[in-house]
């Protein structure tokens, strides 16, 4: 009878470890694919870099030839073929692809792309300049809270400033503004990685074009075409 009590007893001990073997064996895979599931989860994000100015510059007429010069293999993989054999196509079917004037659309004349460049041109230069001073009167990147005059004495504070510190240390890092390199992309500098302006208003009116608006844009453009007002390297724009 003992002896019976004790088989039994030592074939229950036995069932027990093998209970606690299986427990612990699914205890621990469910671990590991937890583990697995959280990195998975966190998993940097890895995006090129040219894919990234794809919002700021545009796709097709400025960002395949950042895409070309910076990274060439990923232009093949974009496009299918390299850049000279996508030359070679363009100079071939020219004329098969090219805008036509239409009764619905036209091409725009040299005198108005130029007259586009210089307006973006422009835009760029009160932006760097806004730019380089936010960065030190963080204070213009929101929403004042106050009358407009006090607002223009904060500006002129601020610019005042600016230009007392311009003075004392003029040096500014060129990777610290925006500029453009050799083939005349513009290059983001370091200020467009800090904070940026938080919106503000976000009512628009109509957008609708007066007589007025058609005549100050045909004023200017007239205006850089003409020897007063032309740039030696606007050409190259086009």
């Amino acid at each position: 009878m003992e002896i019976e009590q004790l088989h039994l007893w030592a074939r229950w001990l036995q069932l027990q470890r093998d209970r606690f073997i299986v427990v612990t064996k699914l205890e621990e895979e469910q671990r590991r694919r937890t583990r697995r599931r959280r990195q998975q989860r966190h998993r940097e994000i890895r995006v090129r870099q040219w894919l990234t100015r794809r919002p700021l510059y545009g796709q097709y007429e400025r960002l395949l030839q950042d895409l070309n010069r910076d990274d060439p293999n990923g232009y093949k993989n974009f496009l299918r073929v390299d850049a000279d054999m996508f030359g070679e196509l363009l100079n071939r079917i020219p004329h098969r692809i090219e805008k036509q004037n239409t009764n619905f659309t036209r091409n725009l004349t040299d005198e108005e792309r130029i007259f586009n460049y210089r307006l973006s041109h422009a835009s760029r230069l009160v932006e760097k300049a806004f730019g380089i001073l936010a960065m030190r009167f963080q204070c213009l990147l929101g929403c004042l809270n106050q009358s407009p005059e006090t607002i223009d004495s904060i500006i002129l504070a601020c610019i005042t400033l600016h230009n007392l510190l311009r003075i004392r240390n003029p040096f500014i890092a060129r990777q610290t503004i925006d500029h453009e390199d050799a083939y005349n992309q513009l290059q983001p500098g370091e200020w467009r990685q800090g904070r940026q302006m938080t919106d503000g208003d976000h009512t628009h009116g109509r957008n609708a074009v007066t007589s007025a608006g058609v005549r100050q844009r045909d004023y200017f453009k007239h205006y850089f075409n003409s020897p007063a007002g032309l740039v030696d390297w606007q050409e190259n724009m086009i």
